[in-house]
């Protein structure tokens, strides 16, 4: 292993790779890290103003998150410069400058912080403190050595442990703060290996093997060690103690439940294979920890160990493990074909009826229910389909739904102003008022009949049904509603000698030129030229933006546009209205649509209107009354030279305007 450093910064001499062999559980860590203490603690008073800040969290955390970012501390609203020292589960904050007298601070730490199992903290924790007027230049002081300063017998793997009087400066901490070393009848002294780890007032030395047995050792803590104000511990302090003889015991118990073959191992090895139920016991003994773990699970079962690990004082035989397979299942409701489950990709079940279900195969923790194949015409959902198995699950729910469709298609040929009613399978009726596009509210379920009839006609129409009927697979959109003509055009326009024409299909009464033309009521002709006027002389309220319901007296007003006074003039001048008739006004985009006339029967120069009785009609635009609903800038207009409905600016464009009331 290459750039390897030590604590004190020191490379390895002679690199060389190195292979760390590890044995996994079964388990999964899904749980969030959590801070154990923190110091200062969460709403603590009187703190010295030169501390440092230690947050001691449950687990080693992922040193990637560990940042600026995630740990924050304030002054109020000030964030503050600090130093961050990170080691294991330990987390040190140190301010670039020493705390303010008498003042609150507040420690951020952000759920940006993960575990080495990518687990995140689970909410964002705020620990706050306040200061006192102190500086603390008091070193801090050994009070607790276990085992105490000359004890005798001592076990060959004790833990030796320190505690101090207040919290110790991690940072600190290095490979020489805690040494042991045995020493032999002639006062040699050998260093006994083994790893020191510190948090809050406690450091603790954990000896790699164990302590030669009936020997004296000494302890030696350097007296470098600060506390977190940064005060020395000033001279090296030195313990003693004496180990007893060896002492091994037996580790052994119980097994329950096997139906397979389970590895089971000791202290990380001194592997042992049970393939029964009943008694075992490994083949070498102990002389202090011991750690029982299953290292091969046996095929489809999880085996727990409880009474699993801590010292041998006597042969032990409790150690406890229970074996466990568990059935995956649940409840399928609404089912009225062939269903297709699966689990864990694979054990297929096919479920053809509402009832309980139970997979074949059992599992031994994990399990992900799947739908394969849904049945033909349903959707079914699944829900507590995937989750960790610590009994039999019964709780996977399966709901079923029959699928619907849409009917719809379009409607032809209908006159306006008249409606139409329709029926799906003798009911479900639906009116329809203009030609277009139509779609029942009632959607139909899947596999079942359909029928579609015209329950009654416009008036004055025949109307047939293409396409009527069937059996639904999918969404339906083909059928076709055709009207036959309902009068011919020469017939339903009465001609009232008075420069009005009445138009008996729709009700309305048209004028017989376009304004600016003067009716000749000795020719019945159009004389003089058409005017142009401009939807909007100016974008404003009165414009009413981009309303095109079509409804009178809503989208144009007085003095807002030439085209609305063009026709409005028309109800005041001459005196009782032009043709003795009030309520002349700019048509709808739909009500001027029924002018265009495509026939190729004009009888005039070629605009696509019935000429006899709109003489002279220009070949060009002619507007509405009606808005775009996706703009308000633009409003409809009818091309009467190739009868096309288009829109334009209102206030950019010039268009003709024929005027319009209703009747009669």
């Amino acid at each position: 292993m290459n750039n390897v450093r030590d604590l004190e910064g020191n490379t390895q001499e002679n690199p060389v790779e190195e292979l760390i062999y590890f044995t996994t559980n079964n388990n999964i860590d899904n749980e969030s890290p959590s801070i154990k203490t923190s110091y200062p603690a969460n709403s603590s008073s009187e703190i010295v103003r030169n501390t440092s800040i230690q947050l001691v969290f449950n687990e080693a955390l992922d040193p990637d998150t560990v940042s600026n970012e995630t740990i924050i501390l304030k002054q109020g609203d000030t964030i503050l410069e600090k130093e961050l020292e990170f080691i294991g589960s330990v987390v040190q904050l140190k301010p670039s400058a020493i705390f303010s007298s008498w003042t609150n601070y507040t420690i951020f730490i952000q759920t940006g912080i993960k575990d080495l199992a990518g687990n995140s903290l689970a909410t964002a924790t705020n620990i706050s403190f306040t200061t006192n007027d102190i500086l603390d230049n008091s070193p801090p002081v050994v009070e607790t050595v276990i085992p105490t300063d000359g004890s005798t017998n001592v076990s060959n793997n004790t833990l030796i442990t320190l505690i101090f009087s207040e919290a110790i400066d991690i940072t600190t901490l290095n490979t020489q703060s805690l040494s042991i070393v045995e020493i032999d009848k002639n006062e040699n002294s050998k260093n006994v290996p083994g790893t020191v780890s510190g948090e809050e007032k406690t450091l603790i030395f954990r000896v790699n093997e164990s302590f030669r047995t009936s020997t004296k050792h000494r302890i030696t803590i350097l007296g470098t060690i600060k506390d977190l104000a940064g005060n020395s511990l000033g001279e090296n302090k030195t313990y003693s103690f004496t180990t007893g003889r060896l002492v091994t015991y037996t580790v052994a118990g119980t097994v329950s439940g096997l139906s397979g073959t389970l590895v089971l191992q000791k202290n990380g090895g001194d592997d042992i294979t049970i393939t029964s139920n009943g008694s075992f016991k490994f083949s070498t003994d102990v002389a202090g920890d011991y750690s029982v773990t299953v290292k091969t699970q046996p095929t489809g079962q999880t085996c727990t160990v409880s009474n699993a690990s801590g010292t041998a004082i006597t042969n032990v035989t409790n150690v406890s493990v229970s074996c466990q397979s568990f059935t995956i299942g649940g409840t399928v409701t609404g089912l009225s074909g062939m269903l297709v489950l699966q689990n864990n990709g694979g054990d297929e079940l096919s479920i053809n009826a509402d009832g309980n279900f139970t997979f074949s195969k059992s599992v031994a923790y994990l399990y992900n229910v799947t739908i394969k194949t849904q049945p033909a015409g349903q959707t079914c959902t699944l829900s507590n389909g995937i989750g960790t198995a610590t009994a039999n699950v019964s709780n996977v729910s399966v709901s079923c739904v029959t699928t619907n469709y849409t009917i719809g298609g379009e409607l032809s040929g209908m006159g306006s102003s008249k409606s139409i009613v329709l029926q799906l399978n003798s009911g479900n009726e639906l009116t329809l008022n203009s030609n277009g596009n139509f779609t029942f509210a009632t959607n139909i379920n899947y596999n079942t009949f359909y029928a579609v009839t015209v329950k009654t006609n416009p008036t004055d129409q025949t109307c047939t049904v293409l396409n009527a009927s069937g059996t639904i697979t999918s969404n339906v959109s083909n059928i076709v509603i055709s009207c036959d003509p309902y009068m011919e055009a020469k017939t339903w326009y009465v001609d009232n000698g008075d420069g009005t024409i009445y138009d008996k299909s729709t009700g309305l009464i048209w004028k017989k030129c376009s304004q600016g033309q003067t009716w000749n009521n000795n020719t019945n002709a159009c004389d003089g030229n058409a005017g142009t006027y401009y939807y909007c002389n100016e974008m404003d309220n009165d414009c009413n933006g981009g309303n095109n319901t079509g409804i009178l007296g809503t989208f144009l007003n007085d003095g807002s546009s030439t085209a609305y006074n063009s026709c409005n003039d028309l109800n005041t001048n001459p005196t009782g209205g032009f043709a003795g008739k009030t309520g002349w006004r700019v048509p709808t985009i739909e009500e001027l649509k029924t002018l265009i006339d495509l026939s190729g029967e004009n009888e005039d120069t070629g605009a696509k209107i019935n000429g006899i009785f709109f003489p002279n009609t220009i070949l060009s635009g002619y507007w509405s009354a009606s808005g775009l609903i996706s703009s308000d800038l633009s409003a409809w207009y009818v091309y009467f030279l190739n009868g096309s409905v288009d829109n334009y600016t209102k206030t950019y464009y010039l268009n003709n305007v024929r005027c319009v009331r209703y009747g009669p």
